[in-house]
């Protein structure tokens, strides 16, 4: 633990500081946790059921419904947060001078939500005091008309005898107008009265009373919200609910399309497994479908599928709410997990998800999750500290105010411990769609993690994590930037398990831990301590696994076959890399300079690396030799027999010159050393510099061709010769000839290898001889012989088009001055 502590002692700091700016800042930034909440939803429907008989409403003929309202109070903060400070607010909500309605209550009728009905919704405080009242009734329905005087006095004894107000005590009548209709006529009053928030603001209270004859209608208690302040709340509603609405389920669609392709197509090559992504795509359904089913009742209001009954409609919602909500983000999490677990095994970053690992191997008790759990609630901590330091700034210097009052919907219409657990679905997805899979990706196409993080960062801002307390909602989705960002960067580091923890960590101790702890009722404290022990139980269970726990580790033969697959592949890689790079050191680094000669050398292997060479051999008295070579077959067992051959050469050419001989003995090496089945092609040349002579054998190889300066190309003399290992000693050099050109100025000599000539288009057409010829002339008044090369290499891939090269192509290219 204590080297633990050494190497995060900035975690330990960071969590400290966020802690100590929790608490200075906590009353002068947020809301969430005012007014206090003394009575739960049981309480709350009691206290509705008596309150609308006491109207006279017949509740038992009606289905009753009781949610939250995650809206509470967004107009009456709007119209005063220019004349008060968040502190000041918070004072006035506590005082109980700023009507909210946390709690709504309806009756409703099982008959489609536009045909006509009967209903009633009370809205409540969070102390269950009624603060909103609206009946609806049948339009058919007649009622005794009154004047207006009765039902003025009738709103006034109302008001005084069900909410102890009497408008004789300072109120004014704002408004009064009488609605008459064939059955009936609705009297509505306003009264309004100013009173003191301190000793310089005041707010102004508006009582509407309706009575549709002399049955109540409506009831409102509101505080006067001016014309711009509707407005600007009603934009900026408009405004989040385009980014945690549609945006995220339009992307999440899109993705969950791609990663679906994407997860296929590996999975038919046998690189992704399904075990570990199952564990979670089962673990966020289950977890998000009990969250969705707890908070139903608040997010079905006003959903309609046409002329069905209300339960009707509801069930759809459940189903629409599950197939196209949590069943979309328990697949983005399945196919976010296989394909990115995947890449961390091919990108060698497995140490990111090795907790993760642990976990879904059931070895929770391991160092890698102890430091996983701990780091990431340290961060989730300091992650508080520097929202809440964002949203002083923004709500001191740039005008910003809080949004919300009350717990709101992250208490939900159910309090029971852990319901917030719920929540987790979220980051999870984050984590793993966003900083495991589309990161990694990022990286490797940037080739910086830092950019990567920037913009999955922004992206989980936009899309997952907009939910800073803070208006404009630009200041919303800037704050919600910096904290994906520094996600980000953090699960760099850390790891997605740590961060996926701090993000979900820092969410629960903001939306229900401090407010249900900061509650005097003790249902709420109860529920607020429990979850409070379960936050530092994980941190106990975390030192415990760090001290104490058994290491982790991926040991190949416990892996799953498509994780040895995997490894096997990005090791076979690794090595084929290596040994491409050691060819390519065998083969010629620079072009020789050759006293009047311009020659130029390539190499092009249909694999990593493959069985063709070429060689320059500087032999004295001004003579230069070219070697090359093809073996048979392609990829590592020919490239292997390549470097032994050109050791052959390299030794035999310190004692032989001549071509014949040359490849006599290394014809002899070869069927001494390798085994049989092995051939090998070889044309061996000797320039005489001199007489301007080219003496040169060939062992099966390709004819060397010639352009003249006329431009006119054709094949140079083909001496006879049999392929390097078919037959032993006399016989092989019984049938090998040696032959003789000359050259000039202007003359260019091609050296090549059969991939040139077979190489294929999709149809299977050959590039062919001639068509090597023609290119040839083409390109032969080229000023260097690596043009010449440059060029035909060009027309070979333009004839083989999108076709794979099938064999390895090699070419030397020799221009006389």
């Amino acid at each position: 633990m204590s080297s633990f502590f050494q190497s995060h002692r900035w975690l330990f700091v960071a969590a400290f500081l966020g802690a100590i700016v929790t608490a200075l800042l906590w009353q002068r930034t947020l809301l969430i946790d005012v007014p206090d909440p003394t009575i739960g939803k049981a309480e709350v429907e009691h206290i509705a059921d008596t309150y609308a008989r006491a109207q006279g409403f017949p509740t038992e003929r009606f289905i009753q419904q009781a949610y939250v309202n995650p809206f509470s109070g967004a107009f009456s903060i709007a119209a005063l947060k220019d004349d008060l400070t968040t502190a000041e607010l918070r004072r006035a909500l506590i005082e109980d001078k700023v009507p909210l309605r946390q709690w709504w209550v309806r009756w409703v009728q099982d008959v489609p939500l536009n045909a006509p009905q009967e209903g009633l919704t009370l809205r409540l405080d969070f102390s269950g005091k009624v603060n909103g009242f609206e009946r609806v009734f049948y339009d058919t329905t007649k009622f005794a008309k009154i004047s207006q005087d009765s039902a003025k006095t009738l709103a006034a004894n109302f008001l005084r005898l069900h909410h102890g107000v009497s408008i004789s005590d300072g109120y004014a009548l704002k408004d009064s107008k009488t609605d008459e209709k064939s059955n009936y006529v609705v009297h509505t009053f306003v009264w309004m009265k100013r009173e003191a928030l301190n000793d310089k603001d005041s707010v102004t209270y508006e009582w509407m009373v309706s009575f549709r004859g002399a049955t109540l209608q409506r009831f409102d208690q509101l505080i006067e919200v001016p014309p711009q302040v509707d407005e600007l709340v009603q934009a900026e509603l408009s405004l989040e609910a385009s980014f945690t609405g549609f945006l995220p389920t339009l992307l999440s669609f899109l993705a969950m399309i791609y990663l679906a392709v994407l997860f296929l197509r590996k999975y038919h090559q046998g690189e992704v497994g399904v075990r570990s992504g199952l564990y979670l795509f089962i673990f966020s359904l289950v977890v998000g479908v009990v969250g969705f089913l707890n908070v139903l009742p608040s997010l079905s209001q006003g959903v309609s599928f046409g002329a069905l009954p209300r339960t009707v409609n509801t069930l759809l919602f459940i189903a629409f709410g599950i197939v196209f909500g949590y069943l979309i983000n328990a697949g983005l999490i399945f196919f976010a997990w296989t394909v990115g677990e995947s890449d961390a095994r091919v990108f060698k970053t497995e140490s990111r998800i090795a907790a993760m690992d642990a976990l879904l191997q059931r070895q929770f008790f391991t160092q890698p999750v102890g430091e996983g759990l701990l780091s990431g609630s340290l961060f989730g901590i300091a992650l508080i500290g520097i929202a809440l330091i964002f949203l002083f700034t923004v709500q001191t210097f740039f005008g910003g105010w809080a949004p919300r009052a009350g717990i709101g919907i992250a208490l939900s219409a159910v309090v029971v411990p852990f319901a917030g657990l719920s929540e987790l679905v979220t980051p999870l997805l984050a984590t793993v769609l966003l900083r495991l899979f589309l990161q990694q990706r990022l990286a490797q196409t940037f080739k910086n993690e830092w950019i990567a993080a920037a913009v999955t960062g922004t992206l989980s801002a936009i899309v997952l994590h907009t939910q800073l307390p803070i208006y404009p909602y630009f200041y919303n989705i800037l704050g919600a930037v910096l904290i994906g960002i520094l996600l980000s960067v953090f699960s760099v580091r850390y790891g997605i398990l740590a961060a996926m923890v701090a993000d979900f960590v820092s969410g629960w101790i903001v939306s229900r831990i401090i407010p249900l702890c900061a509650a005097t009722a003790p249902k709420f404290l109860i529920t607020g301590a429990l979850e409070a022990a379960v936050l530092l139980g994980v941190v106990i269970f975390a030192i415990a696994a760090i001290r104490k726990g058994s290491t982790f580790e991926f040991k190949g033969s416990a892996l799953p076959a498509h994780i040895e697959r995997i490894t096997q592949r990005a090791r076979m890689a690794q090595e084929l890399e290596i040994a491409k790079e050691t060819q390519l050191q065998l083969l010629p680094q620079y072009d020789p300079l050759v006293s009047g000669l311009d020659i130029s050398g390539i190499c092009l292997p249909a694999l990593e690396v493959g069985g063709d060479y070429y060689d320059y051999i500087t032999l004295g008295d001004k003579k230069f030799a070219i070697a090359v070579g093809d073996v048979s077959g392609k990829g590592v067992p020919a490239a292997m027999y390549m470097t032994l051959v050109k050791g052959m050469v390299q030794f035999a050419a310190t004692f032989i010159s001549e071509p014949k001989r040359m490849l006599s003995e290394i014809n002899a090496q070869v069927c001494k050393n390798f085994k049989r089945g092995t051939f090998i092609s070889m044309i061996y040349a000797v320039i005489d510099l001199e007489k301007r002579r080219l003496t040169y054998a060939r062992a099966g190889h390709n004819p060397l061709l010639l352009v003249g300066r006329a431009g006119d190309a054709t094949p140079a003399p083909m001496p006879k010769g049999m392929a390097l290992g078919l037959v032993n000693g006399s016989i092989f050099s019984k049938f090998l000839e040696e032959t003789s050109v000359s050259f000039q100025s202007g003359d260019t000599l091609v050296f090549y290898t059969d991939g040139f000539s077979e190489a294929k288009d999709s149809d299977g057409n050959e590039f062919g001889e001639t068509r090597l010829l023609e290119s040839l002339r083409r390109h032969s008044s080229r000023t260097t012989a690596k043009d010449i090369i440059k060029n035909v290499c060009r027309d070979v891939q333009a004839f083989t088009g999108s076709a794979p090269r099938h064999d390895d192509m090699t070419m030397v290219a020799i221009k006389v001055k």
